[in-house]
This record gives C-alpha cells, sequence and structure tokens, in this order.
C-alpha cells in the first residue's frame, strides 16, 4: 500500500543518482506504482473471501438385448453453490452500463444454482470371431473444469481497490519523494461481474472405436475417433465498449475466448474497466476438435 519506486540504472540530476535528489523533478528513468483502497471501502473487500461447492448426482444402467451387444445409458446432475455474494458497489449501480440491450446495475451476482444436465449413451459390440474383435463407442455431454479464478473475480474486484502508476518523460516529469502519498493521480475503480445465467463449460463428445486381436504377440490393433464441440463456454466482455454488438457465437477449440478494450471510452468517469463473465450456449459456426488414433496393445 506504500508505493514502490523503479530507477534506471543510468542517468540522474546532474550525475547525480535519482535517489540521491529527492523532491527535484526528472524526466530520468524512474517509475512509481502504489495500489490503495478508496474512501469508504474496507480492506476485506479487496480480497476473494468466498467458497464455491459443486455437487455431483450421477445415475446409469446396463442394458444387453443380446449376448454380443451391451448398451450403457446414464446422466448426470451438477449444481454448483454458494452461499457468498460479492460487495455490491452502490456507485456502479448508478454508473448506467449496458449489454445488449439489457442495464446492468448489479455486481453482486453469481452462477449459484445454474445446474448442468448431461446426459450419456455408449454401446459395445463383440463380433463373433475366434480373435478378439469388438466396435465400440460413446456419445454424450459432458462438464469442464471449475472456472473458479474467472468466478473470483467478481469478489476481488468490487471497485474497492485502485492502483496508481507514472512513468517519468519528457512531456511528464515525475519527482522521487519517500514520501509516497506526496505522488498524485487518480485511477478508475475497476469492477469484474459474473453473469447471473452463467453456467460451468459444457461440451459434446462423440467415439468410435474398432479392436481387433492380431496374431502377434497378443498385441490389439485399435483404431479411434474422436470429436469435441463445446456447447457452452465462458467468455469475458468489457462493458466499457460504446454500441457493443453481440459477440459472434463460435467455441474456440481450447474452450473459451476472451475480450476487452482499455482504448475505448467509459459510459461512467468514476469507473473505466467493467468484465462481465457470461457464457456463450450452442454454436452456429463453432470449431471442432477431431482426432484419429490407431494403437497398440496387450
Amino acid at each position: 500500500m506504500l508505493g514502490q519506486y523503479t530507477f534506471g540504472t543510468s542517468g540522474g540530476i546532474n550525475g547525480v543518482p535519482i535517489w540521491e535528489n529527492a523532491g527535484a523533478p526528472t524526466t530520468a528513468s524512474l517509475s512509481f506504482r502504489q495500489a490503495f483502497l478508496y474512501p469508504g471501502y474496507p480492506l476485506e473487500q479487496a480480497f476473494a473471501y468466498w467458497s464455491l461447492s459443486n455437487y455431483g448426482f450421477f445415475i446409469q444402467d446396463n442394458w444387453r438385448p443380446t449376448q454380443r451387444l451391451t448398451i450403457t445409458g446414464g446422466i448426470r446432475f451438477d449444481y454448483p453453490y454458494t452461499g457468498v455474494h460479492p460487495k455490491q458497489n452502490v456507485a456502479f449501480g448508478g454508473a448506467g452500463f449496458d449489454y445488449l440491450g439489457t442495464s446492468i446495475t448489479r455486481n453482486d451476482t453469481t452462477n449459484s444454482g445454474n445446474y448442468t444436465l448431461a446426459p450419456r449413451l455408449s454401446f459395445n459390440y463383440k463380433f463373433d470371431t475366434q480373435r478378439k474383435t469388438q466396435l465400440r463407442g460413446g456419445i454424450g455431454v459432458f462438464q469442464g473444469r471449475n472456472p473458479a479464478v474467472w468466478l473470483s473475480n467478481a469478489y476481488s474486484n468490487t471497485g474497492a481497490i485502485g492502483s496508481l502508476s507514472s512513468s517519468a518523460s519528457p512531456a511528464n516529469p515525475l519527482t522521487f519523494t519517500p514520501a509516497t502519498a506526496l505522488q498524485t493521480g487518480t485511477t478508475p475503480q475497476s469492477i469484474n461481474i459474473t453473469d447471473p445465467n452463467f453456467k460451468q463449460p459444457v461440451a459434446w463428445k462423440e467415439s468410435l472405436a474398432f479392436d481387433y486381436e492380431l496374431p502377434v504377440l497378443g498385441l490389439v490393433l485399435t483404431l479411434q475417433t474422436d470429436q469435441q464441440q463445446m456447447i457452452k463456454a465462458p467468455y469475458v466482455v468489457d462493458l466499457n465498449l460504446f454500441n457493443h454488438p453481440p459477440a459472434p457465437r463460435f467455441c474456440p477449440t481450447v474452450g473459451f475466448a476472451m475480450g476487452s478494450s482499455t482504448s475505448a471510452a467509459p459510459t461512467a468517469p468514476e469507473i473505466r474497466r467493467v468484465l462481465i463473465t457470461e457464457r456463450r450456449r450452442r454454436c452456429t459456426a463453432s470449431l471442432v476438435r477431431r482426432a484419429l488414433l490407431a494403437t497398440f496393445s496387450t
């Protein structure tokens, strides 16, 4: 909270190092950075004091219509829960932020209770051959890892803490002083929000494989193809952008996308960086991950 200076190894004022010229403005290599609390905000509000529980339930059953065919079906239910909400920023509520025609006035929303249903179906068919030969495959919905870091940003970025940074330049002389409180400047509040409709990342996966036992050393040749497509993926939007157009509904192969801007003007002068974490639904022009494998095993 006291701040820090960074000095260059060369330069100074009339050949004297900057740190020995306290109180003298300089354009030499000097920078200053300080984090601070805004008036009226407690220090606790600058940290992510929260917990998130994920409850999962799964049920499945096997069905054998013939001695060679086995079908397995199941469904998984995942339920996230948190009883702790980010602190509401009163100034943000009246700042006039808007996203896709919807007024955004709350920064204390969470994804608690936004459950996921994931049905799955698989089969295994054993051929009537002398050597082991089978065809197997599956299809279903699978939930990815919980993006807890993104969700925690809403708790640690409620506008309570800011940072001041400046660097010396010909147009902006900077004065070194051990009394860092004498450094002046303003910094905007930074606020992160979780979309109240946010759901965990979810992908659609398909797999088909053919196994054949080779007449050599008991090796089994496997030909397998896998395909994965994102259904819901995390997405970060910068609410500072004016006239924000609908973002394209695409799903990158890595499973998420981020978008932000610091060059656009804010809608409120005291709040300059507002990010909202939402989720994209099924993609209309998605990128699909495909893989074809040939392996040997014993």
